[in-house]
């Protein structure tokens, strides 16, 4: 772990420590569940801010990666916060339990989003070439264009047969079709060394132009599970990031609709 990372969960559990404190101070004074709920309702909007921090990067608001450390600390603190709130249990009510589940699902959410976007980026850099994820499709159209010209113009010089039936019976459908929703999951190589294997394991039987047909098909395979690859990780990424995005502010929504009510009702509060 990063020396600056350190740094920052003993910051985070500092103003953690902090806040504990003084919720527990006021709860003489005051209802814990209020004080509890303004430093939430405060550290849920912080966070949401982070969002339209990204999409006004031409103004001086600080570094993104600094945004991004604060997002993931006060996360942690909303979230200790968040058990003390609640009693850590669910909680009675419609709107309480809405509230509750839409806080767990946007905390889940968020540990995922650590996860993929601490992995994902070192992943894509092992691949031969970045690749922009919306010029992917055209890619693999010309992937898939080029290998039917590699075998039809092996097929028109030369009268053999035995790459042109390979390619019919295992490598048109692997050009043409879209992955499965299970590789999407867990994309691996599995497919493409498999296809490498068959090809190269035909080699004997190859004549020499059947041998150079043969290294280009090859290398279109790497092409087309790269783009595969690419597709499927950044897609995550990217769904992952919508979903984050929309729950924040059904969150955000769900809790301000929460503070207006406790305030009307007071004393009635999670």
């Amino acid at each position: 772990m990063q020396r600056s990372s350190i740094t920052g969960l003993l910051a985070a559990g500092v103003i953690l420590f902090l806040a504990v404190s003084l919720i527990r101070n006021h709860a003489a004074t005051h209802p814990s569940a209020f004080t509890s709920g303004y430093i939430l309702i405060a550290s849920v909007f912080f966070l949401a801010l982070f969002n339209l921090r990204k999409k006004l990067s031409f103004l001086p608001l600080g570094r993104a990666s600094t945004w991004m450390q604060l997002h993931i600390y006060v996360g942690i603190i909303a979230m200790a916060i968040f058990g003390m709130h609640v009693g850590w249990r669910p909680p009675n009510g419609i709107l309480e339990s809405c509230l509750f589940m839409l806080f767990m699902m946007t905390s889940l959410n968020g540990i995922i989003g650590l996860y993929l976007t601490r992995t994902v980026p070192r992943r894509l850099s092992k691949l031969r070439e970045e690749i922009i994820y919306e010029r992917i499709p055209q890619f693999r159209t010309q992937v898939r264009n080029e290998a039917h010209s590699v075998v039809v113009s092996l097929v028109s010089d030369f009268p053999s047969e035995t790459i042109a039936d390979y390619y019919t019976l295992r490598l048109t459908e692997y050009f043409v079709k879209p992955r499965s929703f299970f590789y999407f999951l867990n994309p691996t190589s599995r497919l493409r060394n498999t296809l490498r294997n068959e090809l190269s394991n035909l080699q004997r039987y190859c004549s020499e132009s059947e041998l150079v047909a043969g290294e280009r098909l090859s290398r279109l395979i790497d092409k087309r599970d790269d783009l595969d690859y690419h597709q499927a990780l950044q897609g995550a990424l990217k769904w992952w990031m919508f979903l984050h995005i929309g729950l924040t502010y059904a969150l955000v929504s769900v809790a301000t609709l929460h503070a207006i009510m406790a305030h009307a009702f007071r004393g009635n509060v999670l």
